[in-house]
């Protein structure tokens, strides 16, 4: 992953960070994909890896965070889950 100059940033386990939505890149089927081709709706992802994974710092394991409630499986977020900062809505975290 890169930071706004192109440099390659570094995570840690932990990190909450906003990327690419893998399955909103279509701007006729997602109103939410820039219409100039100029990127995808983001969305916010869970570090899980650590430096031992190979090619760290380039490449992570994440897990998505939803808003969405049907999954059986999601693990909800409260307040008190975040050392900083938070997400705007109730969110859970999809394994």
């Amino acid at each position: 992953m890169r930071d706004a100059e192109g440099e390659i940033a570094e995570f840690e386990r932990g990190d909450v960070v906003w990327g690419v939505d893998p399955f909103k890149q279509d701007p006729i089927t997602d109103p939410e994909v820039s219409p100039d081709g100029g990127g995808v709706a983001p969305r916010p992802w869970l570090i899980v890896s650590t430096e031992a994974v190979p090619f760290h710092p380039d490449q992570y394991l994440c897990l998505t965070l939803t808003t969405r409630t049907w999954h059986g499986a999601s693990i909800p977020l409260s307040a008190e889950s975040w050392a900083e900062g938070g997400a705007p809505e109730g969110s859970s975290i999809m394994p």
